[in-house]
């Protein structure tokens, strides 16, 4: 992990980072997977002709990029041990050689603003944030002889919105009111599974209800069934 920090007069700053990790749960020839990151902020009450009551209006933003790896014994064909001693049981999802780790790329931007000698302060942010690669365990036909394979597919964008309130209404010399006041809202959208697939069932169902993921849907759709009635 590197780092590399730069400031000028204290008003302006851009920041980058680089990472990269060694996994074992990966596939040995992509193991090794390298990520980095760059952020701008600037103090715009510095150079902008702003009113009195502004105590600081900051302006930042950023690029990322987010490695990740997976579960272990999905790179090889595994055998579960049972309570029969000298036995085993077949794998029922197909392992991979070649996958490669999931990658997340997130875009932010937003701005500080403190008033009145900061006993106000907003913060706001808007994020963009796109996963692909990622590693799933698709469906595939049981007369193969497994349930599931392990595949890279799939890409989930998450976009959404940040607004966080600080204001202190109240302050003596012995006595202080704060008060926070937060809200944000994520819009999750599924636009792509593996190919030739419509949907893709995330968790096991419990009961007639399960997690489901469908192109255009959500990571956190339910789907269940229910009795189809008529007027009668």
């Amino acid at each position: 992990y590197g780092a590399l920090n730069l400031g000028w007069r204290n008003k302006a700053f851009l920041d980058f980072t680089g990472r990269n990790d060694w996994s074992s749960t990966l596939p040995k020839q992509n193991r090794s997977f390298f990520y980095s990151s760059v952020s701008a902020s600037l103090l715009a009450d510095q150079y902008l002709p702003l009113p009195e009551q502004i105590n600081l209006l900051k302006l930042r933003a950023s690029y990322a990029e987010v490695g990740n790896d997976t579960d272990p014994y999905k790179t090889e064909k595994y055998y579960s041990t049972t309570n029969f001693a000298g036995s085993a049981t077949m794998p029922t999802t197909l392992h991979n050689i070649d996958f490669k780790p999931e990658i997340s790329s997130n875009f932010e931007t937003g701005f500080d603003l403190r008033m009145l000698n900061n006993r106000l302060t907003l913060d706001a942010t808007y994020y963009y944030n796109v996963t692909r690669n990622q590693i799933i365990d698709a469906p595939m036909d049981a007369a193969t002889g497994y349930y599931r394979a392990t595949i890279n597919a799939g890409k989930v964008r998450n976009l959404g919105y940040e607004l966080m309130l600080n204001a202190i209404p109240v302050k003596t010399r012995g006595f202080a009111w704060t008060t926070n006041l937060s809200w944000s809202k994520n819009e999750n959208k599924i636009q792509e599974l593996a190919e030739g697939m419509d949907e893709n069932q995330l968790l096991s169902s419990i009961g007639t209800v399960s997690i489901i993921a469908t192109r255009g849907g959500t990571t956190g759709d339910l789907w269940g069934y229910k009795l189809l009635r008529n007027e009668q």
